[in-house]
Parts: C-alpha cells; structure tokens; sequence
C-alpha cells in the first residue's frame, strides 16, 4: 500500500508529466487548426478565382475593363467575394501570376494571363503594363509574358517584400518637382510601381514631408481614380497639407477594415496603422 510520503513524492510527478502530454496535444491540435483554417481559406480564394474566370469564359464579350463591373450579374458574386477578402486575395493573385505555369493558350492574346495581370491591377494596384513596359513594347496583349516574368522575378525576389527604402529615394527625388505644384507622371509610376504594398512608406512620406506624389500614389493603388483625376488638377488647393492626406489614408483604411476579412491582424495593415499613430 503507497504510503502517504510516497504518494507526496509520486503525484507531482505524474501530474507534471501529464501536464506536459496535455500541452503538447493542445499545441498540436492548435497547429492542425491553423493549418486546416488555412486549407479552407486558400480553396476559398481558389474558388473566388476560378468562379470570376468561370464567369468571364460564359460571357466572351466582356472585355477589360468591364472584368471588374459588379454591375454585371455573372460577375457580381466573385468580385464582391474577392473584396470583402481584398488582401488575402491580393497575395493570392500575386502568387498566382509568379508562380503558375500558364499553358501557351493562356499566354496567347485576351487570355487567362492577360486577365490575371488585370486582376493583379484591380486588388493590389501593381500596374505590370505600365511598370515593366519598354520602347517598342507598347502591345500589351502581345507582350504580357514578357511582364509576367519581370514581375515574378521582382516578387520571388522579394522586392515588394519591403520598398521603403526605394519610395524614400523616389519621393525625396520628386520633392523639387512639387514646389510649382507638379506632379510628374513618370515618376509617379515608379512611386506606385509596388502597388498596395508600398502603402505604408507613402503614407509616412506623407507624414513627413507632405508628399503630394505618394498622395497621389496612394490614390492610383486603391483605386480612387475619381478622386485621384481631380487632385491631379488641384493638387494645390486639395489636401494641401500632410493632416487632410493622412486624414483621408485613415478613413480609407477604416473602411478597408470594415469591409475585409482579416484586415486588423494582417501585417501590411498594422504597417499602415503603425504610420498613422506615429
């Protein structure tokens, strides 16, 4: 019979090693619910994916830029699935475009690729006919493989990982430029060449400096064309100073949490918001 020294002894011990077996499970059951989560959330993106394409292939008269209508009823579900999962999918198209292997078909003309890089356009506001086109490569359609493979050599390669350092360099360049009120419109394409993923350093250039081309910048990568013409032309009577541009980054970036899955824990958006509190 266990004395009461040896259970004293014994039961610590036991109770420890089941402790241990018990936290071990409870972090691999976490491990499995994360990795099942992030099953389920890559097919969902997948779908969304497949079912805008799925749309487009059923209606071969739209053509860009009637890709992003959600006026259009075969369209509508897709893109507001993709929305309302705006920077998941944004990472998802990214991925897509560097690293599928597109038949020939799909490189050929208005095809798959053609729509990707559209695509890439619409959520992450990389721009891949303008930033990576050359002399002589103003056939868009034509050249789109030639794109594709600059931007998946810059993506692989990490240079949208972290473009603070290049914006800096760009926006202090263009500093000059803005004194008479002009924004430069090919160095505004090198400022928003990194899309949404530059936003955090144009916002701080706007912090800092006032920049009236990462303002602009900013406005081009979300897609606020509307607003973005119309600064375009008032730069010097609209949001002339750094606290109306910051002001206006926060309400969008408000509503971009409002409206998407996620957004408050994603990196890129703590980024943004980090800027927006300094």
């Amino acid at each position: 019979m266990e004395t009461l020294l040896e259970a004293i002894n014994t039961k610590p011990r036991v109770l420890m090693k089941t402790h241990h077996r018990n936290t071990i499970l409870l972090a691999i059951v976490v491990y499995a619910l994360g990795i099942g989560a992030s099953v389920a959330q890559d097919e969902k993106l997948e779908a969304l994916y497949q079912q805008w394409h799925a749309a487009l292939d059923g209606n071969p008269i739209l053509v860009e830029p009637h890709f992003f209508d959600v006026r259009i009823p075969e369209l509508r579900p897709a893109l507001e699935g993709m929305m309302s999962n705006r920077i998941a999918m944004a990472y998802f198209i990214c991925e897509r475009v560097a690293t599928n292997q597109y038949t020939d078909a799909e490189m050929r003309g208005p095809g798959r690729l053609y729509r990707d890089l559209n695509l890439l356009r619409y959520l992450t506001g990389i721009h891949v006919f303008e930033a990576y086109a050359k002399p002589g490569e103003e056939n868009f359609i034509g050249n789109v493989d030639k794109f594709r493979a600059r931007f998946k050599e810059d993506w692989v390669s990490g240079v949208f990982r972290d473009p603070s350092t290049k914006i800096e360099e760009l926006c202090a360049a263009a500093m000059p430029r803005e004194r008479d009120g002009r924004i430069d419109k090919d160095t505004l394409i090198a400022i928003r060449h990194y899309g949404i993923f530059g936003l955090p350093e144009l916002t701080r250039q706007m912090r800092k400096h006032n920049s009236r081309h990462a303002f602009a910048a900013y406005l081009v990568v979300t897609g606020q064309w509307d607003v973005y013409e119309e600064y375009i032309s008032k730069s010097n009577q609209q949001f002339t100073n750094a606290e109306a541009k910051l002001e206006h980054v926060k309400q969008w970036l408000d509503e971009l949490k409002r409206m998407t899955k996620g957004a408050e824990t994603n990196e890129l958006v703590q980024k943004i918001s980090t800027v927006l509190a300094e």
